[in-house]
């Protein structure tokens, strides 16, 4: 009988122990975990849009484009590509004469971080 006493206190001390873990697991999971928000804009062909990205007086942000980059720093990333976009100086993204090519998701990203996310979506006047 000494024996399954000891047992179940092993049994109830390793059950205790992987709860405790599993919650504190959770908890640091939790915290750290921050849902992603996507703003969404509504432009009609030829409008100008402005996305605003915070904490744009900060360097080594990006802008990102249907998951592609157009902005790394400062730098123009646009490429061969139709949309043709533009960065203010407080680093908001201008995409002038907005057309269908424009629609789609914009990100911009800090160090892998994404600070926002717009989907913008272009309808015909």
């Amino acid at each position: 009988m000494k024996f399954s006493g000891t047992f179940e206190g092993i049994f109830v001390s390793l059950r205790f122990s992987c709860m405790t873990l599993l919650w504190l697991s959770f908890l640091m999971f939790s915290a750290t975990v921050v849902p992603q928000v996507i703003e969404f804009r509504i432009a009609t062909i030829t409008q100008l849009v402005l996305l605003d990205c915070p904490g744009s007086s900060e360097s080594h942000l990006n802008w990102k484009f249907k998951n592609e980059v157009i902005y790394l720093n400062r730098i123009p990333f646009n490429g061969d590509r139709e949309e043709k976009f533009n960065l203010s100086a407080n680093y908001s993204l201008n995409v002038a004469s907005v057309s269908l090519t424009h629609e789609g998701v914009y990100e911009c990203v800090r160090d892998s971080k994404s600070r926002v996310k717009y989907f913008l979506e272009v309808k015909e006047e």
